[in-house]
């Protein structure tokens, strides 16, 4: 691995990240302490992403683990160490992640001492420990190993990546983490070193000049910093990506395989007669690279679980979601959970009996802190839709010949209306704003009905609501990025998830 050409950012989740401060800052300590943590290291669209769920296996040692323990030093006993390896071998994790602490520091740093250590163990992984996985199968699955190291001190940590390559450690073979953000109920990022860019000056940018009263220039800062993954570029979709640029965010991903067509127009943000016929995620691009000089849009033309848009989606900071079918829902679902991304969905319906209502629906994924979308207590998604996409030919004749699936034409004209998709995209965007900007708890669902005059909004203040301990999709896939596959779509059945492309023609569009 090319270690100092690549961008390399960590991902924790907020309870392992605060036992890892408690463990390396307790109050009154007068020593250095050791610490490591399993992860899975994932390349991503955006570049290396280092995934620290709650889960991840921690090792805080205690003092007898030590052979010499200072103030300013500590070395591990070797049997510890190789006890801790053999274990780690035997697993599919692919990062050891170092933690030492510079407890009498303000400001963290990697001083000469840090940067042997690390060099000699790096050296150890790269010609010792990788060596013998390939050479022994039986002790563990071969694999190239991430190697990691993080220092904490009182204001700040500092993170590094270290690759060798069987070299003396140089600066050319350490890269710096600059990017370390920690899953919680707000979006947080950890005190870094080097410090994070300059925050702008907002109320001397014309374009943002009406945000200034009200968006903290620190949420500005985030904003324009992260990516987000819109999937869904359609009626709702469209009023959500302008909402979004026009409120600061700069920086996207989009996908959608659709073509805008005529029966759209009622209802597709600045859709015109001559978009008829063009590719939605394209189209929203060109408005959306209208909007600012330094707006950064890649469009993606291709079904949502075709590679090239789910390798752009791993590497997003925010996902939202605007589909209107809960086979892509489950999908979104599981790119939430096993890349730790939060995710932001909304959805709409028109029902015309007893009597006619426009209802809109919201919710919200924080991969460990609150449910994901199959365990939060409502019902968010159609098992019997995800069922039918995602199955096996085998199961699928099975249910089919029981009578669990009716079949039905793929264009079904639905009620829609603009108004209600301008409903639906203000609350999604209004959340996810809030995300960052932190005025109130982050709303995990909201439900708002026209007719009953009803709109019902729950977060973890009024409604406690953490991963069920009972699911298995939060158990077993939060965090755990491409070691477990993402679901596929059965391809040999018709489906309402399908593209109008050949699973051969992957288009993209950059800006």
């Amino acid at each position: 691995m090319d270690a100092h050409t690549r961008n390399v950012s960590l991902r924790f989740g907020a309870t392992l990240y605060e036992r890892m401060r408690a463990f390396h800052l307790a109050p009154g300590k007068a020593h250095e302490s050791l610490s490591y943590a399993w992860a899975r290291a994932e390349e991503t669209a955006a570049g290396l992403r280092i995934l620290l769920p709650d889960s991840s296996p921690y090792f805080p040692f205690s003092a007898d683990c030590f052979t010499r323990q200072s103030a300013g030093n500590v070395q591990l006993r070797a049997d510890v160490l190789n006890g801790m390896l053999a274990e780690f071998a035997a697993t599919d994790f692919n990062c050891i992640v170092n933690v030492h602490d510079h407890w009498f520091a303000q400001e963290a740093h990697f001083s000469a001492v840090d940067d042997e250590d690390d060099a000699r163990f790096d050296r150890y992984l790269r010609e010792q420990f990788e060596p013998m996985l390939a050479t022994y199968p039986h002790i563990g699955p071969a694999r190239d190993i991430v190697n990691v190291s993080i220092v904490f001190a009182q204001q700040s940590l500092a993170a590094r990546l270290t690759n060798t390559m069987h070299a003396s450690c140089t600066a050319a073979s350490t890269t710096a983490i600059e990017l370390v953000t920690v899953l919680d109920n707000h979006w947080r990022t950890a005190p870094i070193v080097p410090a994070e860019r300059t925050i702008a000056a907002v109320a001397n940018d014309e374009e943002r000049s009406r945000h200034a009263e009200f968006i903290p220039a620190s949420t500005v800062n985030a904003i324009e910093r992260v990516t987000v993954g819109l999937v869904g570029c359609g009626g709702l979709g469209s009023i959500l990506a302008e909402s979004l640029v026009r409120t600061g965010f700069r920086k996207f991903v989009l996908v959608d395989d659709d073509e805008i067509e005529a029966t759209n127009l009622n209802r597709w943000q600045g859709g015109r007669l001559q978009d008829v016929g063009t590719q939605k995620a394209y189209t929203l691009a060109a408005r959306m690279r209208g909007f600012a000089t330094d707006v950064q849009v890649t469009a993606i033309a291709t079904a949502l679980d075709d590679d090239v848009a789910l390798h752009a989606l791993t590497g997003v900071d925010v996902l939202c979601g605007g589909v209107d079918n809960d086979a892509a829902r489950w999908l979104l679902n599981h790119v939430s959970l096993q890349y730790m991304i939060p995710w932001f969905d909304a959805g709409v319906a028109i029902t015309t009996a007893p009597a006619v209502d426009f209802a809109s629906r919201y919710f919200s994924v924080l991969p460990g802190i609150t449910g994901c979308a199959m365990c939060k207590g409502v019902d968010l998604i159609d098992h019997h839709e995800v069922v039918d996409e995602y199955a096996d030919a085998t199961t699928q004749r099975a249910r089919r010949a029981a009578g669990y699936v009716i079949d039905q034409p793929l264009m079904v004209g639905t009620p829609s209306a603009y108004l209600l998709n301008q409903l639906a995209a203000s609350s999604c965007a209004m959340e996810v704003l809030n995300y960052f900007a932190a005025w109130r708890p982050t709303a995990t669902l909201i439900q708002k009905s026209w007719r009953a005059d009803r709109i019902a909004r729950a977060d973890r203040e009024n409604y406690a609501e953490v991963p069920s301990q009972s699911c298995a999709l939060c158990s077993t896939y939060t965090g755990v990025g491409s070691a477990l596959a993402l679901p596929r779509r059965n391809r040999s059945v018709l489906s309402l998830f399908t593209s109008s492309q050949s699973p051969h023609e992957k288009e993209m569009s950059h800006g």
